[in-house]
């Protein structure tokens, strides 16, 4: 199912899975003229639309990817389009983020300050390549930790997903949208200090491939 932008802004998952009598029930009150027979004996029947679509138009896949790299994929699902981003290059002064960047983020150390500015350069630069790495930024409320992440997230929104709750990261059903996010902030994230949340964290940052699962739908391996 092809989701535009403003449903991915609005919080709709690009990931959908429906099986086949789910789609029919869908397309209930639709039907399709399909020809029987020859000749005199040729008759108009009406059937469910998905039925002939299952077996004339809909295409076969190997995989669901998400695949910022845009190499050919002829068996694959990408669900990455890059005409979905947003972020255009505009003339401008971009002083005052490099600078909140540097004192408030960094507090004024030039080499973390260079290295945060190579990390958000390699996600927009290199976007299929996974750092291995994630910032984690510690401070009171209000000292700017939500604006950084509102910063990095807009630089490949929509591909990005802001993250308020462990569930959202470590649930059961978290696998969609975080599968098809390039950032990913969680802010005010508490995890009570667990070992097993520690450990599914770490596989997420580092791993390449990842287990997708959906409502009541069989689980699927996603790159």
């Amino acid at each position: 199912r092809n989701v535009d932008r403003g449903g991915m802004l609005a919080g709709d998952d690009i990931l959908e899975f429906w099986t086949k009598a789910a789609l029919k029930d869908f397309y209930a009150h639709e039907s399709w003229p399909e020809e029987v027979g020859e000749g005199k004996s040729k008759k108009t029947h009406w059937v469910n639309p998905v039925d002939r679509w299952w077996t004339d138009e809909a295409k076969r896949h190997s995989r669901v990817v998400f695949d910022p790299s845009e190499r050919p994929r002829e068996y694959d699902v990408n669900l990455y389009n890059k005409d979905l981003l947003t972020l255009v290059p505009v003339p401008g002064d971009s002083a005052p983020i490099r600078d909140f960047i540097r004192d408030v983020v960094c507090g004024g150390d030039l080499s973390a300050y260079n290295w945060v500015t190579l990390y958000l350069a390699h996600m927009v630069q290199r976007p299929a390549e996974r750092p291995g790495t994630a910032l984690v930024l510690y401070g009171p409320g209000g000292v700017g930790k939500g604006t950084f992440g509102r910063i990095a997230r807009r630089l490949v929104e929509p591909y990005d997903l802001l993250a308020t709750h462990p569930e959202h990261l470590l649930g059961r059903f978290a696998g969609p949208s975080l599968a098809t996010s390039m950032c990913v902030v969680s802010e005010e994230a508490v995890f009570g200090k667990s070992a097993e949340a520690a450990d599914q964290l770490k596989g997420m940052v580092t791993q390449c491939d990842m287990r997708v699962e959906a409502k009541q739908v069989q689980s699927v391996q996603m790159d």
